[in-house]
């Protein structure tokens, strides 16, 4: 584990805490450990964040920082469906590609509370308008026969699905398949091309 002292008490903290909570997960990471990572003493940590859910909100509000803008600029333009969904997918991996950790603090807000906090940081960034008009967009571009007939809530959820998986099961991946680390990075880099062609030939009318 890494550790800069010339960072920010709170920096260090923050960063300290991204990696105890990608290696142990949530439910296994303690306080104390992050406050070890970050070279200060647990009272230090107690004093910029009251408790390890607190500080795990922290860490999921600045990667939704990141998330929600790409989503927006995404689906906000005047191009058809596939246009956004390439848009869609090439800034999603870029972004899964510089914060691998993201996916599973996210499955862990939505598994252990409901997806109240991230509802909640959607609706103050205006998601929910921006996709129900894309769904809409799929709707008509399929009447109109431009892209195949499809149910618009399964073609987003398939698209994301095929971006997040191979990053969630890394390690089992990995460790299964005997695959080298290096190589399976190649492969996560490639990932982008890969989902885009498999959804274009999805849409074909």
């Amino acid at each position: 584990m890494s550790n800069n002292v010339e960072l920010p008490a709170e920096e260090r903290i923050l960063a300290a805490a991204k990696e105890v909570f990608m290696e142990k997960g949530y439910t296994g990471t303690r306080m104390q450990e992050v406050a070890d990572v970050a070279g200060i003493n647990k009272a230090m940590l107690h004093y910029y964040f009251r408790s390890k859910e607190k500080l795990f909100r922290v860490i999921l509000t600045q990667a939704t920082r990141v998330i929600t803008p790409m989503i927006l600029k995404a689906l906000s333009t005047d191009k058809g469906v596939m246009g956004k969904l390439e848009d869609f997918v090439s800034g999603h991996v870029a972004i899964l590609l510089e914060r691998p950790h993201l996916p599973m603090f996210i499955m862990h807000e939505l598994s252990q509370n409901q997806g109240a906090f991230m509802t909640e940081i959607l609706d103050r960034e205006q998601i929910h308008p921006m996709v129900m008009g894309f769904f809409q967009q799929v709707i008509e571009e399929g009447q109109a026969g431009k892209i195949r007939v499809v149910n618009p809530i399964h073609l987003l959820m398939n698209t994301i699905s095929m971006t997040v998986f191979p990053f969630i099961m890394r390690p089992m991946v990995v460790k299964v398949g005997g695959i080298p680390e290096e190589m399976f990075q190649s492969i996560l880099k490639d990932r982008k091309e890969e989902i885009i062609e498999f959804v274009q030939a999805s849409l074909k009318p």
